[in-house]
């Protein structure tokens, strides 16, 4: 007769461990070996309470619960306009208490009505979190939510409220200094990203490539027409984004003297803060 057999259950299934097998020590300790390096998600996933479609959206999360880790449906490295979520992540949204999302931005892979509670924090302004005013005026809301949706963190959130609106107030005084360079040139982007930031600034967006669609390319006429924008703004700075195709804003600086380009990361990574997103976008612009 077969030894009797016990499941240990992992995020990848079930493992069967024979009992009689396992008598020898150094079997069972290969065994459980394997079973600690398991990926570790499962173990993550259980412990998070909020999910965040984006992680700019999970920074702005972690200024008013410190030390938490929410997790992001958008792996890393992925582009938002042409990821869709795995039946995994749909099980995994479904057992968190909170989603925060923005569905302008979002829309196109949340096409579902999640079975948790949802606030969505933009749901008429594409990349609305690279605005420090748009992101305070969306922090009470939040902090209401989440503390309806997490109590026992009530004080917590009350308190570092106060310190998130002065953390954004830094970031608003920063970017003024830092963009003040661009209001006489203005910029040339790839992407519309950062368009709502550029024009809050008063920074004259001269033209945007991928004005159309997500992943529009210029044909030759109208790469000949933005070529000579350029040419009579010389001194405009061209921006790319380091989540997308690049090559229309590439070739115009190809045949404007091998222009630089600054390349902007509209998304930065999940764990990282709100701040340290946009901080680290305020050094790339001040490298320039």
């Amino acid at each position: 007769m077969a030894a009797p057999r016990k499941y240990l259950k992992s995020d990848t299934g079930f493992i069967a461990i024979t009992l009689g097998f396992c008598k020898k020590k150094s079997h069972l300790a290969t065994i459980l070996a394997v079973f600690l390096m398991l990926p570790h998600a499962y173990a993550t996933e259980q412990k998070s309470e909020i999910i965040a479609t984006t992680p700019p959206l999970a920074g702005i999360v972690k200024m008013l619960i410190k030390g938490s880790e929410p997790a992001c449906l958008l792996p890393p490295g992925s582009d938002p306009h042409h990821f869709q979520l795995s039946p995994r992540q749909v099980e995994k949204l479904n057992r968190d208490k909170l989603l925060v999302r923005s569905s302008k931005d979002d829309h196109g892979w949340i096409t579902f009505k999640p079975k948790v509670a949802v606030i969505d924090l933009w749901p008429e302004q594409d990349h609305a979190w690279l605005n420090p005013q748009r992101v305070e005026s969306i922090l009470p809301m939040l902090a209401e939510k989440l503390t309806t949706s997490i109590p026992e963190k009530r004080d917590e959130i009350a308190a570092n409220l106060k310190q998130a609106k002065a953390d954004i107030a830094s970031v608003q005084q920063s970017l003024e200094t830092t963009l003040k360079q661009l209001k006489r040139d203005g910029v040339i982007m790839q992407h519309p990203s950062w368009r709502g930031l550029f024009e809050a600034f008063g920074i004259p967006v001269l033209l945007t490539l991928e004005s159309q669609h997500h992943g529009h390319e210029l044909g030759p006429h109208h790469l000949e027409e933005a070529l000579t924008i350029l040419k009579q703004h010389p001194n405009a700075l061209l921006v790319g984004d380091i989540r997308h195709s690049n090559r229309s804003l590439e070739w115009l600086a190809d045949h404007a003297d091998h222009k630089k380009i600054l390349y902007l990361d509209a998304l930065g990574t999940c764990g990282d803060s709100w701040s340290t997103l946009m901080q680290n976008n305020i050094d790339r612009i001040k490298s320039q």
